[in-house]
This record gives structure tokens, sequence and C-alpha cells, in this order.
């Protein structure tokens, strides 16, 4: 998801303020799913004008993207990139006449700008490079719009999200913040790659959000992954309620691998 990912591995919910709202997609149901390999069921119903397949990593996550109309779901992410084959083989099974493709990973796009010229159904790609990113486009998808209109509006959508991580560092480097080290957890963004460090994680957290959270903005989504627990997502939404209280809070149960926590500020 960043430009500094190659420094980074696996890392290692209470709620207590006005300002945090629940996930509602904690109270969906885990649906029925397609994944690449066809270990599922298809979703009922006749198919709408345009679908939407989305590149996903973690239950969670794949839950959320559900319950915001993602018809079908591919795994992958960091270091695990779908081929294009599957991504054709889930556009084709939402049988729809046209589709809009979420990466959701800066290493993922190549390939998904491939699959319209390898299949009879019209494909746009809205070339999201997180999983915070997919989840702001799909706050603006029509299903009975075209494909292009979609990929329009999602796109604007997208790009209004500030997206960010937490994650560990498994080797020492030095980056315009300073040096890291072997354990240590750094906070990052797409565009300024490491921009907090710390040997806890959720002093980088705060710190993250100190940088990236001004008075502009008025919500921050939390997308809890591995490594994540009630002590440290309360910690940081206190910190945020605390520290700026005029913005709200999200939280979702992702359970994506390498990023304990994933964060969109709009």
């Amino acid at each position: 998801m960043s430009n500094a990912t190659s420094t980074v591995a696996s890392p290692g919910n209470g709620l207590n303020s006005a300002s945090v709202r629940c996930d509602p997609a904690r109270d969906v149901p885990a649906g029925k799913y397609h994944w690449a390999d066809g270990d599922d069921e298809h979703p009922g119903g006749p198919p709408p004008a345009c679908s939407v397949v989305a590149v996903v990593s973690g239950d969670g996550v794949g839950r959320i993207f559900r319950s915001l109309g993602v018809h079908h779901l591919v795994k992958g992410g960091q270091s695990m990139n779908p081929s294009t084959a599957e991504l054709v083989e889930a556009v084709v099974a939402t049988g729809s006449p046209e589709v809009v493709l979420l990466p959701n990973n800066k290493n993922i796009k190549p390939v998904a700008e491939q699959v319209d010229s390898l299949c009879d159904v019209s494909v746009r790609v809205v070339p999201t490079d997180s999983i915070v990113a997919g989840f702001a486009a799909l706050l603006d998808y029509d299903p009975a719009s075209t494909a292009e209109a979609n990929a329009e509006s999602m796109w604007e959508s997208a790009q209004a999200v500030i997206a960010a991580e937490i994650t560990q560092a498994v080797r020492d480097t030095e980056t315009d913040a300073g040096a890291v080290k072997v354990g240590d957890w750094i906070g990052l963004t797409e565009t300024d790659g490491i921009i907090a460090i710390a040997d806890e994680l959720v002093i980088a957290a705060g710190s993250l959000l100190d940088r990236l959270v001004t008075e502009e903005h008025e919500l921050v989504t939390l997308i809890e992954g591995e490594g994540a627990t009630p002590a440290f997502t309360r910690w940081i939404t206190q910190w945020l309620a605390e520290e700026r209280p005029d913005v709200a809070v999200e939280v979702h149960h992702g359970g994506q691998p390498l990023y304990p926590y994933l964060f969109g500020i709009e």
C-alpha cells in the first residue's frame, strides 16, 4: 500500500466516546463471498446493470465491502497479488454487462487494467491504492448506473480520503523521519512514506494522526487488523476525542494481515 512497504511485516475495541460510531458491518451476516477460487455461493437475485469487484484481504474487510454493495471479492493485497485470470473470473461471475474493479493496492493496478481487454464485460478500474480508498469509493457506487459514470464518481470520492497505516519494521533503515530499527512501529502514507516512528504501536499511531488530522477534517475511520486490541483501539479513539474533539470516529474490524490499523481521514 505504500512505497515504504519493503521495510515492514506482521504486527504485534473498546469505545468510549460520543463521537465514536460502531461498525455496522459487525452486525452484518458474513454473507456469500465470491473468492477467486470459487469457494462460495454466488449472490442471489438478478445481477445489476453495473457490479463491483474488489480485491481485499481479511474477512472483516470483505464483510465491510459486501455491506457497501460489492458483489464479488478476490483475495489479495500487499505481497499477494491476484492473477489476471482470477480477476477475469470474478468479473465474469458477476453476470453484469458492466463492472467496476477496485484493486485497492498500487501493485495490483497494472493487472487490473488488463481485465477489460480479456473478457466481453465492460470493465472500468478505479485506481484505488488502499482499502480505505476503496471503502470511500463505494459510498458513491450506483448499481443502476454505467461503469464509466460509476468509475468517475467513485474515483472522485476515493481521492478525497487520506489513507494511512501502522505496521512494524522488519529491518533497520534510514528514512526522512529518522532511523528505523527492527521491531519499531511505523506510521506511513502512500504519498509521504514513513512519517512516524516509535517503539510502541499507540505512540506511533498518535504521532501519525497528529501529523495528518487537522481542524478541517470531519471523520477518521479506523480499520482494525491482526495485532489490534481493544486497549489499543480505546487509546487511539480517546486520543482523537481529546486532541481532535470535533472529528467523528468510526471503527471497523477488518482482520487484514500486516497492518493492525488502517486509517481513512476525510
